[in-house]
Formats: structure tokens, sequence, C-alpha cells
């Protein structure tokens, strides 16, 4: 029921809810640096050769940020937004730094067997960013060209293949196919 002599509740919302609406975006915020934190902090247990340096190069700017004075809760001051987006960017550029780093590594690899290897220690990593999917894309074309040398070795030497020295000419034989 209305009653005509009571005055209706009028209020702001963004007036009631706009601190706590800064809020929140600030808890999203904190949420996203621990989550950053959790993911990059994986560098240092990890034994990739040159991926210390990484972690140092990420080490720098999230010490920084822990020693600033301000409190990150308090969403009225802005310092931390300001730090924040900064850390962002470092890490953006830690992140193409070691995007880098895998296909150089990845690239210098002369087998399949050590790409292979090499991609499972950088998916340790669980580093979303890195383009690994790719990677293993690559190391499959180069897994289909072993095959297709293999094969072409097989192919041309299969009638008339080099024996060890000692071998009778059928063990020999069998001994060569499994070293293709």
């Amino acid at each position: 029921e209305e009653h005509p002599e009571e005055k209706s509740f009028d209020f702001s919302e963004t007036y009631m809810f706009g601190k706590f609406n800064n809020f929140c975006i600030r808890l999203d915020k904190l949420t996203e640096l621990l989550m950053i934190t959790d993911i990059y902090m994986k560098l240092g247990d990890s034994h990739i050769e040159g991926i210390d340096v990484l972690f140092g190069r990420f080490n720098t700017p999230l010490s920084a940020l822990k020693k600033k004075s301000y409190d990150p809760l308090d969403q009225r001051k802005p310092d931390f937004d300001y730090d924040f987006e900064d850390f962002k960017k470092q890490v953006q550029e830690i992140q193409k730094q070691l995007q880098t780093l895998l296909n150089e590594r990845f690239a210098a690899m002369p087998t399949t067997m050590q790409a292979l290897d090499l991609l499972e220690r950088f998916g340790r990593l669980q580093i979303s960013e890195l383009n690994l999917l790719e990677k293993y894309k690559e190391a499959v074309q180069m897994f289909v060209r072993d095959l297709q040398l293999v094969q072409t070795e097989y192919n041309e030497q299969k009638e008339n293949p080099p024996l060890a020295r000692d071998l009778p000419p059928i063990s020999g034989k069998i001994t060569w196919s499994r070293q293709l």
C-alpha cells in the first residue's frame, strides 16, 4: 500500500555504491597482481638456461611494488593504479623476452626429441601467453622431416645396406634397419 504522507526513499546509487564499486575494481587489480606473481614466480624454479635473468627482471618491479608505503586497498588513492600499470608493462616486456628465449632455444635444437624436451620444460611454467602450440606444430614438422629422411635412406640402401664388420648379412641388415 502506498501512503501519501510518507516520503519516498530516493538516493543516488552512485553515491551509495560508487565507493564499493571502486573497491571491487581495486580488488580485481590485486587479484590480477597475485595471479601474475604466482605464474611468474615459477621462473625461479626453472632450470632452463637463461631464464634466471628473466626471473631477476620480474623480481625487480615486484620488489619495488612491495616496498611502496601506501595501502593498496585504499581505492581513493590512485598511486597503486599507476604502479600496477607500470608493473604490467614490465611483465609484458618480460613475456616478450621469454617468447624470444623460447624461439631461440627451439631454433637451436638439433633433434626432435630435444625440441620436445624443451617444449615440455617451458610448458611446466604454465605461462599461457607463450606460443607453445605453434612450437609443437613445428616439432611435429621436424618429426615428419626426420621420418622422410629415414624413409629416403631406407629406400636408397635397402637392397645393399652398410653392414657392421663382424656381423653376418642377415643380422647386419636387421641391425642396420634398427639404427635407422
